[in-house]
């Protein structure tokens, strides 16, 4: 196996990592994956990088990073309405106590 093929077998199996962490809420080490990812291919010279895209797509790997990022985006709106839901909930009691110090402030001007 030449060094090319090993590093596409190296990125597969990273990326097949990463999903796996993705799918048990293991969100710990995914950063340190996509760095060695990452790394994998910026070590890839430009000569390799045709053959590289051609076992990448020969081994089925757009599939993974799709899904990869379909599942990260998934989770990228749920806290996107969840900081909404909160800020929301934060904005409606800002108010409510707002109201409620006017009100007892009528109390305490002079007629």
């Amino acid at each position: 196996m030449n060094e090319l093929e090993e590093k596409i077998n190296l990125y597969k199996i990273i990326s097949e990592q990463i999903l796996s962490m993705i799918t048990n809420n293991k969100y710990k080490d995914i950063n340190s994956k996509l760095d060695e990812r990452q790394d994998i291919i910026n070590g890839i010279n430009e000569i390799d990088k045709d053959s590289f895209i051609e076992k990448y797509n020969e081994l089925g790997m757009l599939e993974i990073d799709n899904e990869i990022k379909g599942i990260l985006n998934e989770q990228l709106a749920i806290v996107k309405k969840e900081l909404y839901e909160y800020r929301l909930t934060k904005q409606v009691n800002t108010m409510y106590s707002n109201s409620n110090r006017e009100k007892i402030n009528i109390f305490n001007k002079k007629v």
